[in-house]
């Protein structure tokens, strides 16, 4: 039954999520314009402008395009269209047993998945899976406990929860099924190491899928199924460069005429060891030392556009490839490496011992329905078979697995962050 008081948009009227575009949003919703300019999108202000800009910038996009947050941006916009929302920022939806941040819960459930993902595309993940779990609850009678949470604010709770079990050997306590990005929760030894080599974690059987060759990221020892890859690029502004020439490969950051002029993401987010490993093997100690002297700053992605209000940003920002084209709007550049991106691998993994239901979240999870957004956000999806891409990779430069295993996820990058630090000094 429909809650009494609760504004519902008519059947041809889009539903306001993250992917609208802002000029489908306005067309709807003629309120929510002076709602966007109080919020800092003030070249919506002109009609002229407005016309343009609206038709090609999604929510998502201009979120991450003004460096502000995109549920609470979400939020604010139902509430100024009239659709009520819940105090979490995300739209009224039927129960259940999820905790969306926070402390990681105890799951328990026929499954239990915990996930960590890309915080602008987040909220259309809570959905999509919401809806599954409710079609699967109601055709089968299994439930499933779950928990999802931006990878960027959860990482630090995941880690912490996840090396507490670690060390009571609490290892029931583990869910069904694992995802995020990078290798550290997975391979590091204080986190998930002990499970993978202890046979806690099993092979995922999906569906028969054609997938990229993308050898270099897949877990050789086939415990770790690959999700998605984040790729990282250049955003330039040739007008902040003393030489006003911008970089053409990872090997030019590393040239006198770059420094000071390199930021590189904030060193707490999960991304940030296997992309510094992933550099240090393709540059080698003596070019790798260069650029960390060349680096002037880390910041988040998402504050590299001039309209996040950052003063001085550097001419040069390594960032993901969906961030890089934000550039082009405010007058910069997206510069694909021609030694080709630095490619950071996410991963889902499941219980050796998990149940069928596991199994059937698990295919969804590796489905087109909840990979899609993967996709459209710019992450490299290697599921050919379900999802195309007219992305062109000969080259990927990634962390070699040999590498993982012999050096030990803690020793070169701690190595390398101290090294930015001191400006190549290692």
């Amino acid at each position: 039954m429909e809650k009494k008081g609760r504004k519902q948009p008519a059947k041809d009227v889009p539903l306001i999520t993250p992917n609208i575009k802002i000029a489908d949003l306005v067309r709807a919703y003629p309120d929510v314009l002076d709602v966007l300019i109080k919020m800092g999108f003030e070249p919506l202000r002109n009609a002229v402008t407005r016309k343009i800009v609206a038709k090609l910038f999604t929510l998502e996009q201009a979120a991450s395009f003004r460096g502000v947050n995109l549920e609470e941006m979400l939020a604010t916009i139902r509430r100024a269209a009239g659709i009520e929302v819940c105090e979490e920022g995300s739209a009224l939806r039927p129960e259940s047993s999820v905790t969306e941040e926070g402390p990681v819960p105890d799951l328990k459930g026929d499954a239990t998945f915990l996930g960590l993902v890309p915080c602008p595309i987040r909220s259309v993940l809570l959905d999509k899976f919401q809806a599954f779990v409710q079609k699967l609850t109601a055709s089968t009678g299994n439930t499933v406990a779950w928990w999802m949470a931006g990878e960027g604010p959860g990482i630090g709770d995941v880690r912490d929860w996840l090396s507490r079990l670690i060390e009571e050997r609490s290892f029931g306590r583990i869910p069904d099924l694992l995802m995020g990005v990078g290798t550290e929760i997975f391979l590091h030894k204080k986190y998930g190491r002990s499970l993978y080599d202890e046979g806690i974690w099993g092979t995922i059987q999906t569906d028969e899928i054609s997938r990229l060759d993308l050898r270099n990221l897949e877990d050789p020892g086939g415990k770790l199924s690959l999700q998605f890859a984040v790729l990282f690029v250049f955003s330039c502004r040739p007008d902040r460069l003393p030489s006003g020439v911008p970089p053409r490969r990872w090997t030019d950051l590393a040239k006198p005429e770059f420094r000071g002029q390199v930021a590189l993401p904030s060193l707490d987010l999960p991304i940030v060891p296997d992309l510094l490993g992933a550099l240090y093997h393709y540059l080698g100690e003596e070019q790798f030392s260069r650029l960390a002297s060349n680096i002037a700053t880390t910041l988040h992605p998402a504050r590299a556009s001039p309209r996040a209000g950052v003063k001085d940003v550097p001419g040069v920002v390594i960032l993901p490839l969906h961030f890089s084209k934000l550039a082009i709007a405010t007058g910069g550049v997206q510069i694909v490496p021609e030694d080709g991106p630095v490619a950071v691998p996410a991963y889902l993994a499941m219980k050796s011992d998990a149940s069928q239901v596991a199994a059937s979240v698990a295919r969804y999870l590796t489905s087109k329905d909840f990979l899609g957004p993967f996709w459209r956000f710019g992450r490299l999806v290697p599921n050919l078979a379900d999802i195309p891409t007219d992305m062109q990779f000969e080259k990927l430069i990634s962390r070699p697995w040999e590498a993982i295993f012999m050096e030990g996820l803690d020793a070169i990058p701690n190595r390398l962050i101290s090294m930015i630090k001191t400006g190549g000094a290692s």
